[in-house]
């Protein structure tokens, strides 16, 4: 798994970039919740469920990964640590904020991948958004 942690944490970050998912959804993905139209966010922050579309680019972002992930059954969850057990939401926040410092990103309006997403909209500042990107795989994901 050591070699996969990059490729996680890249995979998840540009995921939350992409479609403004809180951490906790993208964290409670399973294999079964990558359809043809889109992700299925099961049980959101008001308990309901929704299906959130993906550009063709993340869709091709998730196959890359999970082809290196490996195979695993609709139950299992998608983002895995090195014992193939979901990603604990404290390690992803954890690591995303030491990212973004690292790359010197400020925000006004929080320190989710949500916000800064939704800041970014208007104002996309590509190079700092590469940076957290480059960092993310060079120091595999820590």
């Amino acid at each position: 798994m050591g070699g996969l942690r990059p490729y996680t944490y890249s995979t998840l970050i540009a995921l939350l970039w992409a479609t403004g998912l809180r951490i906790s959804e993208a964290l409670k993905l399973t294999i079964a919740d990558l359809t043809s139209d889109g992700l299925l966010i099961r049980e959101t922050k008001f308990r309901k469920t929704r299906l959130v579309p993906l550009h063709d680019t993340a869709v091709a972002g998730l196959q890359r990964y999970l082809d290196r992930r490996g195979p695993g059954s609709d139950d299992d969850p998608v983002y895995i640590d090195k014992r193939g057990q979901s990603l604990r939401y404290i390690a992803v926040k954890e690591t995303f904020d030491r990212l973004v410092d690292k790359a010197g990103i400020k925000s006004r309006s929080g320190r989710r991948p949500a916000d800064l997403a939704r800041r970014w909209s208007d104002t996309i500042d590509l190079r700092r958004m590469n940076v957290v990107m480059s960092e993310t795989r060079r120091a595999g994901g820590s």
